[in-house]
C-alpha cells in the first residue's frame, strides 16, 4: 500500500461518521483464488458472526444480574467475551443479518 492509499484509509478511520472495515489480501479469512464477491460475503457473515456473538454475551451477562447471579463461585461466573472462530467453508456460512456495505473499495 503506497502513503496516498494509506492517508485516504487513515482519513476514513478518522471520520466520525463513517463506520470501516479495512480487510483484503493477505488477512485471515480472504482466498485470492475466489471472486470478490464472494470474499466480501465471507467478510459480511464474519461481522454478523462477531456481532451475534458479542450480543449474545451481553445479553447473558444482563440475564446473570438480573437472577442475582454475581460471580461469587466459578459456576455463576461469566468467563469474557472473545470471538468466535472464523467460519471458512463458505457453504457452511450463516445468513449475515443486516451486515451491508455501503461502499467496497478495491486496490489492485
Amino acid at each position: 500500500m503506497n502513503t496516498h492509499t494509506y492517508e485516504i484509509v487513515d482519513a476514513a478511520l478518522r471520520h466520525p461518521n463513517a463506520i470501516v472495515d479495512v480487510w483484503g489480501p493477505g488477512w485471515k479469512g480472504y482466498n485470492k483464488s475466489e471472486p470478490l464477491s464472494t470474499n466480501i460475503k465471507r467478510r459480511q457473515n464474519r461481522i454478523w458472526q462477531i456481532e451475534s456473538s458479542l450480543s449474545d454475551h451481553t445479553a447473558e451477562a444482563a440475564r446473570r444480574a438480573e437472577k442475582g447471579w454475581f460471580p461469587r463461585t466459578e459456576e455463576a461466573e461469566l468467563p469474557p467475551w472473545s470471538q468466535p472462530e472464523w467460519t471458512v467453508d463458505p457453504a457452511e456460512e450463516q445468513y449475515c443479518g443486516n451486515v451491508r456495505f455501503d461502499i467496497v473499495w478495491t486496490i489492485s
